[in-house]
């Protein structure tokens, strides 16, 4: 019963909210921007493909994502070891960060891009959307990466899928309660990724295919969740606080 109160505490919901926002705005900038906001490997993908097609424009879009996804990355890794030094919260910072990201999206044109199937070239208010996507993913894919002092990834499911795997076959091997509780962790986590792409989704059903204001009107509930999400983090600073005393 303590390892589960343990489990079950404000880094877990910490985790399972950020992970329903990368969920939602993963499928967001898909449907609506055409464009991969974490996942570089289908930005590469379609990069690669465009120039096959001889869509020149479009794969240099597409690898400008990629090289500003990897500078974010840098960025919000340089931000956590300058305040991690100082001994500082970096949470904060970095959830501040995601939200300026994201405000631009609510002044730019929302018109809805089918990454497959789209023949128009990108413009230059594509990129600019495109970028603070990246961005925003790159701040949450770098900097939270644990919770309860075991990996996961808010953004991508790839290491998570991993991750459960890896729990079942040691569970089917021996009884472990560690194991057991980690794979319950990484499955509700799968679950609010799914939730939050489900979330998007049927929001844009309920629009009816969504019109350029509804579309950035949308982005409210990601950035609502953020902001309580900049809240929260101050309670589990106290809480660590508490813990070491």
């Amino acid at each position: 019963m303590k390892k589960i109160r343990e489990t079950f505490n404000l880094s877990l919901l910490f985790a399972l909210l950020l992970t329903f926002v990368g969920g939602f705005l993963e499928l967001y900038s898909l449907k609506v921007h055409g464009v991969f906001a974490g996942m570089q490997t289908g930005n590469l993908i379609t990069m690669f493909t465009a120039l096959v097609d001889g869509k020149t424009t479009r794969a240099l879009f597409r690898l400008a994502v990629i090289g500003v996804f990897f500078l974010g990355c840098f960025l919000s890794e340089m931000i956590r070891l300058f305040l991690k030094k100082r001994k500082r919260r970096w949470e904060p910072v970095i959830l501040v960060g995601e939200i300026v990201f994201l405000l631009p999206l609510f002044f730019l044109p929302a018109k809805g891009r089918d990454i497959i199937a789209e023949m128009a070239e990108p413009t230059g208010i594509d990129i600019v959307a495109d970028i603070f996507l990246a961005l925003f993913s790159s701040f949450q894919y770098a900097s939270f990466r644990t919770v309860n002092g075991t990996s996961y990834a808010s953004t991508m499911m790839t290491n998570l899928l991993t991750s459960i795997a890896k729990d079942l076959a040691l569970l089917s091997s021996k009884k472990d309660e560690d194991a057991a509780l980690r794979l319950l962790e990484h499955g509700l986590i799968l679950v609010f990724f799914i939730a939050g792409f489900l979330v998007f989704y049927l929001s844009l059903l309920f629009l009816n295919g969504g019109s350029d204001l509804s579309l950035r009107l949308i982005l409210f509930i990601p950035i609502i969740i953020l902001v309580f999400l900049f809240v929260l983090s101050f309670s589990l600073a106290k809480k660590e606080e508490k813990t070491r005393l």
